[in-house]
């Protein structure tokens, strides 16, 4: 085998629901925010000004560490799962994860895919055979089972098996999984795929100590054990996490984790959030709400790291039922949307209208494969159209009770009632929702959701290809599955352009899933805190727990 040489796009571009220093964030000595992380900048265009270009994705390390400290955490949700096997997709639960777990892979400052407990890899030239060096003296922890070669084919066996798995369209891929040396791992690909370093950055390569997820059964999920830098101590309305002491791990030259313990507090509402960050109450706070960035922005004592990237607020269509079966009444919906309309009213105009899936600084975007602009009267005209055929266009829209939530809904109700639409909302927490839209269960019209957050275009491979284990409606289109097929097996970017500019165009023109917004993420903290790693491409402002730390 030979190494390959894989060019991954510049820009970095997960799954969720909607929910330099900036001018507030420089410390309290002044310093400004310095260090290495994972992934290139990318901005999904200019964010009217309320952060440049240049402060978004950025890590933060100010200051000099402080060994030892209990850092709180605020989440933007209750935790779902903390068993990669599962549906674990929310921001709350992966950054969890990144106490808990260690990835195969990770992301270098380029955004290309870098060593983590994988060492090295290499690849046949058809891109099918991918062969792994491992880390050695690693071990599990409380178990204290070892990490090799054996662990990796048993926690990959296992999340094969694993029918609700997000991970699931990427483990299907895998014909065979074998330990080829005790720390080399071999993967046999059912077909080409120059994007699977990439996978083995998400949660298929978060490696769990499979003899104890088989010991503990269901509640594994509440229970992990990995090789990450804290191990579970308690798991309830809050969860308790402490240092792994034989965390295998340095920074400049100093062993991680720097904290002691870590505490993941669930605040679902963003304004109390931010407010305990405020007062004290929280270290950290992770938050999609934009007026929570604008809100801390004006505050002296906080500081927030901006994170962008190809992730969108986006509507999705259920195209398999009244009304949105009718690809007319998916077109009158998007004709209906005015876009600026919802960012200047929702959002001061700081975020980023999106059309289609790739802000425009990325190479992949396609200004051809983009959905049509607002037009009121196009709209207008289907609504009618579809009426005098008898066919209602009311329809009901399912998202979670936040403040923001409400907010757009509101807006795009007094859009849709112009167009000649009524709309209903119904709401569920977005644990719930998660697990009702990604376990096939909910009942709805049009659902608020979040488009991936993707390192490689090959990451809207699972929720648009037929069977995808993240296609929700269930799209099915043999185009769009042979040119993803296809742009698994090319390194070159033009020749995968070609084939992600066919996707976009198919996707585009069948009208399915509908993006408002490019997202405008923020991790928001004291100024006491830092050690922010870059913003994982993968996952919108996810940062790796095992570097954070007080200044000292």
């Amino acid at each position: 085998m030979t190494k390959r040489s894989v060019r991954w796009a510049g820009a970095l571009l997960a799954l969720a629901v909607i929910g330099g220093a900036c001018s507030n964030g420089s410390s309290s000595n002044g310093s400004k925010p310095t260090g290495t992380g994972n992934g290139g900048t990318s901005a999904a265009g200019n964010t009217g000004g309320l952060f440049p270009n240049t402060q978004l994705n950025q890590p933060q390390f100010v200051g000099t560490p402080s060994i030892g400290g209990t850092m709180t955490f605020g989440l933007e949700s209750k935790v779902l799962t903390l068993d990669p096997g599962q549906q674990m997709v929310q921001p709350a639960d992966l950054e969890v994860g990144t106490a808990i777990y260690d990835n195969l892979v990770q992301f270098n400052d380029k955004g290309a895919p870098a060593p983590d407990l994988a060492t090295s890899w290499t690849s046949s030239k058809d891109l099918k055979t991918w062969t792994f060096q491992l880390q050695q003296g690693v071990t599990f922890q409380p178990t204290n089972n070892p990490f090799n070669a054996a662990a990796v084919v048993a926690a990959t066996k296992r999340s094969q098996a694993q029918i609700n798995c997000s991970c699931k369209t990427a483990a299907d891929s895998i014909a065979s999984v074998t330990a080829t040396a005790p720390y080399t791992v071999t993967y046999v690909l059912k077909a080409p795929n120059v994007a699977f370093p990439v996978q083995l950055a998400g949660t298929l390569g978060m490696i769990v100590d499979a003899k104890a997820a088989a010991a503990e059964g269901a509640s594994f999920a509440s229970k992990p054990v990995g090789t990450g830098p804290f191990v579970m101590q308690s798991y309830g309305n809050t969860i308790t996490v402490t240092k792994n002491a034989k965390y295998w791990v340095k920074r400049d030259g100093v062993a991680l984790p720097y904290l002691d313990k870590m505490i993941f507090k669930p605040l679902t509402d963003s304004k109390t959030r931010l407010a305990a960050v405020q007062s004290g109450g929280v270290d950290i706070m992770q938050t999609a709400d934009t007026d929570n960035l604008v809100e801390a922005k004006k505050d002296p004592n906080l500081v927030i790291q901006p994170v962008t990237g190809s992730s969108a607020t986006i509507l999705i269509l259920n195209i398999k039922k009244a009304p949105f079966n009718d690809i007319r009444a998916r077109q009158a919906l998007n004709y209906g949307l005015n876009r600026i309309d919802l960012n200047q009213r929702a959002y001061q105009g700081a975020r980023v209208p999106a059309y289609g899936f790739f802000p425009p600084v990325d190479p992949y975007y396609d200004p051809t494969a983009q959905l049509p602009t607002y037009n009121l009267a196009k709209a207008q005209a289907l609504v009618k159209q579809l009426k005098s055929e008898g066919k209602s266009t009311d329809y009901t829209s399912l998202c979670i009770p936040t403040p923001e939530a409400s907010q757009d809904f509101s807006i795009l109700k007094q859009q849709a009632q112009q167009a000649g639409t009524n709309v209903t909302l119904n709401t569920l927490d977005q644990a719930s929702f998660v697990a009702a839209m990604l376990g096939g269960k909910a009942n709805y019209n049009v659902a608020c959701f979040r488009s991936p957050q993707a390192a490689d275009p090959d990451e809207f491979y699972s929720s648009l290809h037929t069977g995808g284990s993240t296609n929700i409606p269930g799209y099915s289109n043999p185009v769009v599955d042979q040119a993803l097929d296809n742009g698994r097996k090319f390194t070159e970017v033009a020749k995968r352009r070609t084939l992600y500019d066919t996707v976009q165009k198919e996707v585009t023109k069948d009208v399915v899933f509908v993006p408002l917004l490019f997202d405008l993420y923020g991790n928001v903290h004291s100024n006491k805190t830092s050690g922010l790693s870059k913003p994982w491409p993968n996952s919108l402002g996810l940062i790796n727990t095992n570097t954070l730390y007080f200044i000292k």
